[in-house]
């Protein structure tokens, strides 16, 4: 008996004993007839006794197919590998036929629960809808798989996207960025190198994983920086690159100012307290006093702290500030005026 596939083709041929018959002697005549009633052809054999064959399904099955390369170059070996589940879970034999839209490219021979099948493609720019039969055998029924659409030729387009973990950034702060390579068709090879660049520099690379390339820095001065991520290519896909602006800012300060006694008498001393915070590193420099726009002291911070005694002022009121003039991770603030009073 001959089991058609559905799609022309026809199952290696398939015997059964009849179980009835004189001497071993084979059928007369067949009919086919849904003799136990169940919506399936049975076969009756006859040659003077009458024997039954019915018709009983087998365990049915899925089949999967996969490629090791897609796409792939032109002239370059690439594998299809069919994987052949019993549903419940016995075993399967048989042979898997490979097809590439529909004409029968290969049939493979099942070694445990899979087949593969290796070729290669001439030409450029083309793809190949490849799918994978399994025919069956005695015990579990045939199954078609999903259709893999296998894609030849070099230099299709990519296009790459960067992005920031967040802008603007602080001195000293990580920054990770985010290289997405995204190809007209398939998927970009697991491995392959992206060079991120800060302005023309080079500072970094990073390696594709699922179309994604990451770099992280924590060295980045302060300034607008304009990154780039370049994806090179490779003999399938064709290099591209992508941009994004990267602010670095210093952390804020807040610098308080307050007078030990106002007013105060001509001649008498008065010392001014500079009290500096930031949510950066530990402060360091120096703070400026000033009498309106002149400069009357200058004093290091010493945790966050400075302080001025001053017996010169002369009669008045005089506007005091201090101003914090920053470090390399902090930025420079100022205080709100004093009005020191000297009777």
């Amino acid at each position: 008996m001959y089991v058609c596939n559905g799609n022309g083709t026809f199952q290696p041929p398939q015997t059964y004993n009849y179980p009835g018959g004189f001497n071993g002697e084979n059928g007369e005549s067949i009919a086919i007839v849904d003799v136990s009633g169940d919506g399936r052809p049975d076969l009756l054999v006859a040659d003077g006794a009458i024997g039954l064959l019915l018709n009983i399904d087998a365990p049915s099955t899925t089949s999967t197919v996969i490629s090791n390369a897609n796409p792939v170059p032109v002239n370059q070996t690439v594998t299809y590998t069919a994987a052949v589940k019993n549903q419940s879970g016995g075993a399967v034999t048989g042979k898997v036929m490979f097809q590439d839209g529909g004409a029968i490219i290969a049939t493979v021979a099942l070694a445990g629960t899979q087949a593969a099948y290796s070729t290669s493609y001439g030409g450029v720019l083309s793809y190949h809808p490849i799918t994978a039969t399994y025919l069956g055998d005695l015990n579990n029924a045939a199954s078609i798989s999903n259709t893999l659409t296998e894609w030849i030729g070099s230099s299709f387009r990519t296009h790459t996207t960067l992005s920031t973990s967040g802008s603007p950034s602080f001195v000293g702060q990580a920054v990770t960025f985010t290289a997405v390579v995204s190809p007209s068709v398939g998927t970009v090879q697991d491995g392959e190198i992206v060079t991120f660049y800060d302005g023309l520099t080079a500072i970094g690379t990073g390696t594709t994983a699922n179309n994604v390339a990451t770099f992280s820095t924590s060295a980045l001065t302060v300034k607008t920086h304009f990154m780039n991520a370049v994806y090179p290519g490779d003999a399938v896909f064709a290099p591209s690159s992508g941009k994004v602006k990267q602010i670095v800012i210093k952390y804020p300060t807040t610098t308080t100012l307050s007078s030990s006694l106002n007013p105060s008498q001509f001649g008498q001393k008065v010392t001014f307290t500079v009290q500096v915070t930031g949510s950066g590193p530990p402060l360091t420099g120096h703070v400026r006093l000033l009498d309106g726009t002149f400069g009357i002291g200058s004093a290091a911070l010493s945790g966050g702290v400075a302080k001025f005694t001053k017996s010169t002022l002369a009669v008045g009121t005089h506007p005091i500030t201090a101003q914090y003039v920053g470090d390399a991770y902090s930025a420079k603030s100022t205080s709100p005026v004093v009005n020191q009073v000297v009777q």
